[in-house]
């Protein structure tokens, strides 16, 4: 069998990409409380989220009504509520605001 020859994935960057990429880095460690503060914000935002939606359907079950009628009322598709109240972080993180 002949071995297999692998391009090279990482090439070499020009003057003026590492130039963007220096300012970058600066402009990333300059600024990286606000940053760390902005990303905190943002998971306590989507933990409560996750809270409201879990009593949402702890609501939801201990009433009786079904995911359709519930989708009925509040206007949402049935598979995204159902996606929103299972709880999952990948839905929340997709749809946060």
């Amino acid at each position: 069998m002949a071995k297999r020859k692998f391009k090279r994935l990482h090439r070499k960057l020009t003057a003026e990409q590492r130039q963007r990429f220096e300012q970058v880095r600066q402009w990333s460690q300059a600024n990286r409380d606000t940053l760390q503060q902005g990303a905190d914000e943002k998971l306590t935002q989507m933990e409560a989220a996750c809270a409201a939606m879990q009593v949402l359907k702890a609501e939801r079950e201990q009433r009786g009504i079904s995911l359709g009628e519930l989708a009925t009322c509040t206007g949402i598709d049935k598979s995204n509520l159902s996606r929103a109240l299972g709880g999952t972080l990948e839905f929340v993180f997709r749809n946060a605001a």
